[in-house]
This record gives C-alpha cells, sequence and structure tokens, in this order.
C-alpha cells in the first residue's frame, strides 16, 4: 500500500528552490573570483621567471590591448590562442553560437560590477569573474577582419603622433650601434641619415618613443633600466600591427625588488599602458589614412 505522505514532504516551495539557486549562483561566482586571483597570481611569477612565459604573455596583451593585465594573464593560463573572446549573450548578439560540446571549456575572466559603499565612505566595485568563449568554439570560426596598415602609414602615424621631434643627422654623429636614438638632455629623438628600411624603422622609433615617455618628467629616468619596458613595448605594437617580429630575442624577463605578483603586474601594467598610448596616438592618423584609401577604391 502507497504511503502518500511521502510525496508531500521533503519537497521545496518555490521560494525555497530560488534561494537555493541564488546562495549556489553566489558561491560559484565566489569561488570563481577567487580562482581568477589565483591564476593571475601564478601566471605573473611565471612570467617573472621565464622569459618564453613572458614573451607569450605579450603575445596575449597585443591581441587583447584593451584588457588588463590580470586578464591578459587569465587567457594565457586558460587559452593562449585565443584571439576574439566574448560572453554567450555576445555570440548571440553576433548570430553565432557556441557549440555544444565547447560550453563546459570556458575561460574565466575579471570584470566590474556594481558599485557599492565601505564603511568609511569610500565608493567601491565589486569584480566579477565572467565566463567567455573565444571564435574558435563558435560555430562560425571565421574571424574578424582588422584593418591593413602598410609600413608607410604606419611610419607616417608615428612621426605625426609622437610626443618628441625628431631630428635627422648623419650617420658618423650617432653614436655607434644606433640608428634612432631618444635623448633625454634634448628630449629629442635622433635618426641616422638613410634609413630604408621600413620594418627596422617602425621597430627603433617606437621604442625610442617609449624611452621618451618614460623620461618625460621623471629625474630618475635611467636608459638602461627602461630598456626592457621599451622593448617589450615596442614588440607589442609589431604584433598589433602585424610588423615582423623575428628580431626580437627576449633573454629576461619583468623583476621587482618583492618579486610579489602585484608589483610584477604593475611592471606589465606599465608596458601595456605605454604601448596603448603609443596606438592611441597613432590611430587617428590611421584612421584618416584608411578613410582616404577606401575613397579612391570607390572611384
Amino acid at each position: 500500500m502507497s504511503n502518500f505522505n511521502d510525496m508531500f514532504t521533503g519537497i521545496s516551495s518555490p521560494e525555497e528552490t530560488r534561494q537555493k539557486s541564488i546562495e549556489a549562483f553566489v558561491a560559484e561566482s565566489k569561488a570563481n573570483r577567487e580562482l581568477c586571483y589565483t591564476m593571475a597570481d601564478e601566471m605573473a611569477l611565471n612570467v617573472s621567471d621565464n622569459p618564453k612565459v613572458f614573451q607569450s604573455y605579450l603575445d596575449v596583451q597585443s591581441r587583447f590591448p584593451n584588457y588588463s593585465v590580470n586578464n591578459a594573464l587569465l587567457i594565457l593560463k586558460q587559452m593562449p590562442q585565443a584571439t576574439q573572446l566574448g560572453d554567450l549573450n555576445y555570440w548571440k548578439n553576433q548570430k553565432n553560437y557556441i557549440r555544444k560540446n565547447e560550453l563546459d571549456n570556458n575561460v574565466l575572466i575579471l570584470e566590474p560590477g556594481d558599485e557599492y559603499r565601505r564603511e568609511d565612505g569610500s565608493v567601491g566595485t565589486y569584480i566579477n569573474a565572467k565566463k567567455v568563449y573565444d571564435i574558435s568554439q563558435s560555430k562560425n570560426s571565421r574571424h574578424r577582419e582588422t584593418p591593413l596598415n602598410d609600413i608607410n602609414s604606419l611610419i607616417r602615424a608615428i612621426a605625426n603622433s609622437s610626443p618628441v621631434a625628431f631630428k635627422s643627422i648623419a650617420p658618423e654623429q650617432m653614436p655607434q650601434g644606433y640608428a634612432v636614438l631618444y635623448d633625454k638632455n634634448s628630449d629629442r629623438i635622433y635618426l641616422r641619415n638613410g634609413l630604408d628600411d621600413g620594418v627596422k624603422v617602425f621597430q627603433l622609433t617606437t621604442m625610442e618613443i617609449a624611452h621618451a615617455m618614460m623620461a618625460k618628467d621623471n629625474p630618475d629616468y635611467d636608459r638602461n633600466e627602461s630598456h626592457l619596458t621599451a622593448y617589450a613595448a615596442s614588440y607589442m605594437l609589431c604584433k598589433q600591427y602585424g610588423i615582423n617580429t623575428d628580431d626580437f630575442t627576449f633573454e629576461v624577463s619583468p623583476e621587482s625588488e618583492t618579486n610579489e605578483p602585484q608589483d610584477i603586474k604593475k611592471e606589465l601594467t606599465k608596458i601595456k599602458s605605454i604601448a596603448n598610448d603609443i596606438s592611441n596616438r597613432m590611430e587617428p592618423t590611421l584612421v584618416k589614412n584608411r578613410a582616404t584609401k577606401e575613397k579612391s577604391y570607390e572611384r
């Protein structure tokens, strides 16, 4: 004989079910956020310990220049080959969908959430872990087209946007071993006459502009200590604009006095900020040049 009482006991009400669902979501979000911080710290230490990992980080950050250092480190840890990331809603709005067999293979990144007020009255921002997917995991894995810029346009953009002036001088006036050199005393970048290798010019001028930016209003600027930052920023720009990077060799990684993840991230942030600053200065000239080319094609 059936005991019908069993059918009426042990069943949660809709409100209890909803509350449990919320609690589970909050617990998962907290766990994912803590996991993200752990992974980012781990990768920061790896970057500092291994020049090859450092170069791989720069590759990722150059593909995602607007992402934070933490998120670039998270991508490096989880999916270093990623090229275009978005959550499920993003891909849906793109009329694209993530393949079912890839739904559990998400990448976790961090993003700002709602603001809140601390006990001392200051305002803080919640940080949430977000699940995103790469375009390679979607049904339509065709990559978005990125505008191409010829080397002449890129160098013109550098010349038009540099924070310091350039001056061409005779080869014998340049210090030995230099074709392009920033001089802090005159606050000017000197170029050796007769430079005809566009790739080299792009590499060297972006490096020297980076030095100029670091030297500005900085009485403690030291060229040797700033070399890796300028070198890495130039590398990032070359990767971002499709310039050959075969000549770059990374034998050292960013260091900090404490070797703590947060201090290493500060060094990575400096590189990213300089590269982004140079890129942002270049973009108006590049946009104008592309528009001019498109009009000429329409004729």
